[in-house]
């Protein structure tokens, strides 16, 4: 029996390596990859901050590509140092963001700042000032603390559906973090939790655990148990078996701070608190803007949930307990819209 299993297990690998090859991971491979945890260090003004000069590569089974990441000396994701004094020849842009600014799951070639640099070409100099897990609070707080030094001519903020509520919140992803929070006497914004105490977390290394040693020794040398491996990971990512929304949307979509936005209860006091703070800390930007003498721009970044109605029906259609009249899928980028609008400031 288990030399017919060798057999069998010697010809399939034999096969796959000759006619559908997979991608073998090694070098790259972490069991429990997790950049907000690797590729961070504790920071006393934005909680946490990506480590100064550091090389890593990572596997994202969901892209099923390993990406390469580079930090500068001051952490940012370039393979290079920027100067503090520019030419008076040079624009510079900064880009403000949270994992879509610093490309999580991409290649270093293939960030944003690493595309707009490109299209504008050498008389720019493209900035990202960035984090994995990022809020607007943190992102205002790493331009005025860190970013401001370069003199930039334009500051480009991207928001997300996500950073409203987060920007409520004291903790993201198990960390402390600066936030915003309002004085009930004088109605106004006052910083809690800055500087931010020492929250480094501790964790298990999953690579000294034996499936976590077997897993990267076999995905670094196996066709077979790759392809088992990642289609296995695929078909539980892609289950639609029906669920609780108030139960488990929070565990399901690991995004709840997203999906919250959605819900028809724009009203309620705790997402009318996070979109009141929200655009007093625009209205910060605006300030350093004017004090600076740099040009804000915020692009609102679209998710499929807003826009695509394939993808808004299968997100209603695997909980029990909710239907499309529970949410309303435009109400977040026409609120960001309207407000901003009424604000003056450029909104893309």
């Amino acid at each position: 029996m288990i030399c017919s299993f060798i057999i069998v297990f010697i010809f399939l690998e034999i096969m796959l390596r000759f006619f559908y090859p997979q991608p073998l991971y090694n070098e790259c491979y972490n069991y429990w990859t997790d950049p907000t945890i690797s590729g961070v260090r504790y920071d006393n003004a934005t909680g946490w901050w990506p480590k100064e000069n550091y090389t890593h590569c990572f596997y994202h089974f969901i892209t099923n590509k390993k990406a390469y990441i580079v930090h500068n000396s001051e952490g940012l994701r370039l393979d290079k140092d920027i100067n503090i004094e520019k030419t008076n020849d040079t624009i510079r842009v900064i880009l403000l963001g949270d994992s879509f600014v610093y490309g999580y799951g991409l290649d270093q070639n293939e960030t944003i700042n690493y595309k707009l640099q490109y299209l504008l070409g050498n008389s720019y100099e493209v900035i990202p000032l960035s984090s994995i897990g990022f809020s607007t609070d943190q992102e205002f707080i790493a331009l005025r603390d860190k970013g401001i030094k370069y003199k930039p001519d334009m500051v480009i903020l991207f928001l997300y559906a996500n950073d409203v509520i987060a920007n409520a919140h004291p903790i993201q992803h198990q960390r402390l973090k600066p936030h915003y929070t309002i004085d009930r006497s004088t109605k106004k914004l006052y910083l809690d939790n800055y500087p931010v105490p020492n929250n480094t977390v501790n964790r298990t290394d999953a690579d000294k655990l034996i499936v976590g040693s077997v897993s990267k020794f076999l995905l670094g040398r196996s066709h077979l148990y790759s392809l088992l491996y990642f289609g296995v990971h695929s078909e539980i990512f892609k289950q639609k078996l029906k669920r609780s929304y108030f139960k488990d949307s929070g565990r399901i979509e690991g995004d709840i701070l997203t999906i919250e936005v959605y819900q028809h209860r724009s009203q309620e006091v705790i997402l009318s608190l996070s979109y009141y703070i929200t655009f007093e800390i625009i209205e910060k930007f605006e300030q350093l803007a004017k004090e600076n003498n740099f040009k804000f721009i915020i692009v609102s970044i679209p998710s499929k949930l807003h826009l695509c109605k394939s993808a808004q029906r299968a997100f209603v259609e695997q909980y029990y307990d909710v239907n499309e009249s529970f949410f309303n899928f435009n109400q977040y980028h026409m609120t960001i819209q309207n407000r901003l609008h009424d604000k003056n400031i450029s909104l893309l």
